[in-house]
This record gives structure tokens, sequence and C-alpha cells, in this order.
């Protein structure tokens, strides 16, 4: 289960003004009497302001809830609690209009008419920290002028809770500097016959994220479809720049192919995903697979990918640009951090929309409403159905970026799994 829920712990730093502790109840089990509670701190991660907390003191066990801790428990619906320099106290921005029409199918679910954001997407920006952006940009900058430490508290990650009846294996691939970790989600039920795969490619910017972000995400999956599902780690930004996270993609979806048969995985089955950078990554490893082998993977999923690197002036760049958890700001700091050289951001391998969209297998490509990658994948799709590349369009009606990974978006994250799998089911899983 997904947290739902955060709730502060009124703790201060004295190496870190402003951090703070918060704890999210994972799991509540009436019938077993139990909670599941984990934690952690972080100062302004860079995707939720709050780690997940063990109330016990050893992880990953369960502990009889106290008469207090079930009285505690009970508020799990309350929202959590502004935090003076930690989560803002501020309205949330009023988002823009919907467009009057969209190209792209939306999910039907409820949004807030004063709005147009869904409640969760709502409350989630709502206790968003102050000046997160703010405090990313400048850690990404002293990164590019030499002190690639000042990422480290935003690089921070700790492994989530999964569901029952996947397998993991952690693995590695050899990458061309040197070993790297693949994790491997796989169904526990047996599978007759080779199964499709899944090689999913997590976010951040190509400067933040990790394996453990997206683990949640390709477990359910796998345990959905009965796909294999892979998360390899790829090399971050700045201190590894254009093209090295992509070399190591495909390093990672050859390390697939070529052992197939050890985990029982189909591989003219396998499949190219991502979310936001990660999807970018998926695209133009695609694309490099086709340049160079004239073979294509089975698919690709992406999840409000970065289709252009390039200076975006589209609505909703303009629109989103700031206030719905990814500001425009900050996703040039990412730009120029993955590719330093302006010059490089129009070549097809950075930015696939300028790619012959017949390089592309079949695509499942989904938007967030109020997001300013939004307009840009929406072209990104127009270019492949004009050129007659089956691709399925989904918008996310009152969404933000970030779904995938982040908690408290629990809807549209359901949603993608949902998504996702339908389009395996149509590319014969």
């Amino acid at each position: 289960m997904r947290p739902s829920a955060l709730f502060p712990i009124f703790t201060t730093s004295k190496t870190q003004p402003g951090l703070t502790f918060l704890f999210t109840i994972s799991h509540f089990s009436k019938k077993k009497n139990l909670m599941t509670i984990r934690s952690g701190k972080i100062a302004f991660s860079e995707y939720i302001p709050a780690r997940m907390i063990h109330m016990n003191s050893t992880p990953g066990k369960k502990k009889p809830m106290s008469p207090a801790l079930k009285r505690f428990a009970a508020l799990s619906v309350i929202p959590c609690l502004a935090l003076s320099g930690c989560v803002s106290d501020k309205a949330e921005p009023a988002p823009p209009p919907a467009p009057e029409s969209s190209p792209a199918p939306e999910t039907c679910v409820p949004v807030q008419p004063e709005t147009g954001l869904h409640p969760q997407a709502a409350e989630f920006l709502r206790r968003q920290p102050a000046e997160l952006a703010a405090r990313q940009m400048e850690a990404i900058r002293e990164a590019r002028n030499g002190n690639p430490a000042a990422l480290a508290p935003w690089r921070l990650t700790e492994e989530p809770l999964l569901p029952e009846g996947v397998k993991i294996l952690n693995l590695e691939y050899e990458s061309e500097a040197g070993p790297r970790a693949l994790r491997l989600f796989l169904p526990e039920s047996a599978a007759e016959t080779p199964r499709a795969a899944v090689l999913y490619l997590h976010g951040g910017g190509w400067v933040l994220g990790s394996i453990q972000r997206c683990s949640s995400f390709c477990a359910e999956l796998a345990l959905k479809t009965g796909a294999a599902v892979a998360a390899p780690d790829y090399r971050l930004a700045p201190e590894a720049p254009w093209p090295a996270a992509l070399d190591d993609v495909l390093a990672a979806y050859n390390y697939l192919t070529t052992n197939a048969d050890d985990y029982n995985i189909d591989p003219d089955r396998l499949v190219l995903a991502g979310d936001s950078a990660g999807g970018q990554l998926a695209a133009t490893a695609a694309l490099k697979e086709f340049e160079t082998t004239e073979e294509k993977p089975a698919g690709l999923i992406l999840f409000y990918p970065v289709v252009t690197l390039e200076p975006d002036s589209r609505e909703s760049w303009k629109r989103c640009g700031k206030g719905f958890n990814l500001d425009a700001d900050l996703m040039e700091e990412f730009n120029a951090a993955y590719v330093p050289d302006p010059a490089q951001r129009k070549e097809p391998l950075v930015s696939p929309l300028n790619a012959a969209p017949e390089s592309f297998p079949p695509v499942l490509l989904v938007t967030a409403e109020y997001d300013i990658l939004r307009d840009q994948a929406t072209d990104f799709a127009a270019g492949l159905r004009k050129a007659g590349v089956p691709v399925r369009v989904r918008r996310y009606r009152g969404a933000v970026h970030g779904f995938i990974t982040f908690p408290g978006l629990e809807i549209f994250f359901r949603q993608g799994v949902e998504d996702a799998a339908s389009f395996l089911d149509g590319l014969g899983r």
C-alpha cells in the first residue's frame, strides 16, 4: 500500500535549519491490530517533504499499537499540518483554466470546480515545502560549479513498502563506467512461457531520483500484468552529463536481451518505459537502438515525458510554469545539468521531438493536465500519429507532474498502472 497521509513530528536540526522529521502511516490493519510505519529524515526532498519512519526499533517489523497510537492513527485522514520553515502555509496557486478542448482523451476523475485540480493534487501542492524549487536550483548550480556534494541531501532515498506477490532480484549490469545496479521485479506466480518485460527508467531531471523512487510502480505493474519489470540505476548529471545516462540505459537494455533466458523473458516483448526525464531516456534509447540495429523495442510507455530540451513557449509551459510540482526554471536547470551545451539540445538523441517519428515503436503517452511538459508531449504524439505510428494518448484531468513517484497522488498512480497494463495487453503480453 502506498502512503496516503503525512504527519509532522516537531523536531529540529542544528546542522540543517528547517529540517523536520515527518512520518507516514503506510499500512493499518484492523484485523491484525497492527500499523506499519516507516521513517527517516529529509531536508526538502526532491520528491516529497517526508520520509517514511519505523516507529519500532527493528526496521520492517510490525508492532502492536498502543491505545494512544490507535487514536493517532484515526487522524490519518487529516492533512499534514503546515510547518513554519518546512511546509508552506501559503494558499495553493490558482491553476490555469483547463483548455476548452483537448487532443488527448482524458480520464474521468472528479476535480474541484473552483480550481480544476483533483482534490489529491490540490492537497499535494498545499503541503509542498516552501521555496522547494529554489533550493533545488541552488544545489544544482553548486554541483555544476564543482561541488556535487550539494546534491547529496536531495539524493537521499529509502526503500518503499512493496506489495506482496512480487519477487525482487538485485542484479548488476555492466556499463562503460563499471557495474551498476539493476532491480528486477518478477511475479511470484510461475510463467509457463517467457514473460513480456519492461525496462523502467526513473525520473528526476537526470540529476535526482533512484531505483527506489520507481520501485512501487514497477512492483505494482509486475503484479498486475505478470510481466518482468526491471529498473536500472544510471549515472546522474551534472557529474555525468549526456550521453552517460543514455549509454547506461542502452547497456541495461542489452543486459536484459542477452540474459533473457535466465529470467524467462521474451526479448521480442521488451518494452522501454519511464516518467519525466526517464521518459526522455526511454524514447532516446529506443531511437538509438533503431539507429544501431534497425530493430525497435516492442513498445514505449511514457509518463509526462520530456521530449525536447530546447526553449519551450507552448501554452502549458507558460501557464503551469510555477507552482505545479515542476517549475519551468527548475526544468531549465535540469536541462543545463544534463546537456551543458545548448547547441546539442536540438539533437534527436537529446530531444526526441526532433527525431523521425517512424523510428519509434507503438507508444502509450500519458500527460498531466497541469504540467509544463503537457503540450510538448502532445506535439510528440501528434507527430507519431501523423507518421502512422500506433500511439495511445491519455491526459489525466486535474493531475500534476510526478504522480508515478510522489505519494499522495494515488488515484493517478493507480490509473497509470491500469493504462500501462492495458497497453501491454494490446502488445500481447
